[in-house]
């Protein structure tokens, strides 16, 4: 009973019909998800155009346990390729358990358009399973974005997802949001400050302020808070070692509690 409910609020918080619409990744979880600006693995879940750095091939592994429940865990996967002239990412994605559960699979292609600006497009499929349910709920949808460096040390990053409105065709019927983000960021060796408003169909807008510190070679310190409709206060600590990123974060809600996330990147 207490898992239930605390998925109808996780839903009425977010005003998502899919869980996976989520974005994951743990070094922008410790950031508030503030991360349409930044270029790393896991913005094949925030903004494409991100990709599009990349110079070497890379995988990574996520999870996350919403408010510790078992239940309401996310596991996510995500390998990206240099394909010239750009970069060719998938991820896969699951959250649920055996009785209820929903996957999501995502093809991404990013690349440089000149010096200064890349962009990125995406199409993912998913998919909910409902036990007793004939038929499983699917829907299919576009995404993409792009990301613009105007001096050095300076990103903006704009980024907007379901734009053909798409709804999950089956049993639920429900029509997945379409929202847009747009973000910016101070940039350097040592230290980002970034700021990004989102808004979802609907829903009042939510605004995010984040850093991240990175003192020594192997060490980043972040943090990060959003406000809408509550505020979500984040936390997250990454390590490098050699080939290896490894990202942990804490993000916690003021009626629901703590959420752990934890990501594990390689580097090829």
């Amino acid at each position: 009973m207490r898992e239930s409910l605390l998925l109808l609020l996780l839903f009425a918080e977010t005003s998502l019909f899919s869980a996976l619409l989520y974005p994951v990744g743990a070094r922008f979880a410790g950031m508030s998800h503030c991360g349409v600006m930044i270029s790393d693995l896991w913005s094949i879940s925030h903004n494409q155009a991100g990709l599009a750095s990349m110079a070497r091939p890379a995988a990574g592994f996520h999870h996350e346990n919403h408010f510790l429940i078992k239940e309401m865990g996310i596991s996510a996967a995500a390998v990206a390729l240099p394909v010239r002239p750009g970069i060719m990412a998938v991820q896969y994605q699951y959250f649920g358990h055996e009785k209820y559960h929903e996957t999501r699979t995502s093809l991404a292609y990013a690349m440089k358009l000149g010096e200064t600006v890349s962009a990125g497009i995406q199409i993912s499929y998913f998919s909910q399973f409902i036990q007793y349910e004939s038929t499983r709920a699917r829907a299919v949808t576009a995404e993409g974005g792009i990301l613009y460096h105007p001096a050095e040390h300076f990103s903006i990053g704009f980024h907007v997802f379901n734009p053909n409105q798409s709804s999950f065709q089956g049993s639920s019927g429900e029509r997945l949001p379409s929202v847009v983000q747009f973000g910016a960021g101070y940039i350097s060796g040592k230290i980002i400050f970034c700021a990004e408003t989102e808004k979802q169909s609907g829903v009042p807008p939510c605004y995010k302020m984040a850093m991240e510190y990175h003192p020594v070679t192997c060490v980043f310190f972040r943090a990060g808070l959003s406000t809408h409709p509550m505020y979500l206060y984040s936390m997250g600590l990454g390590l490098t070692m050699k080939k290896i990123r490894m990202d942990v974060a804490s993000s916690f809600h003021q009626i629901l509690g703590f959420s752990p996330h934890f990501s594990l990147t390689f580097f090829l």
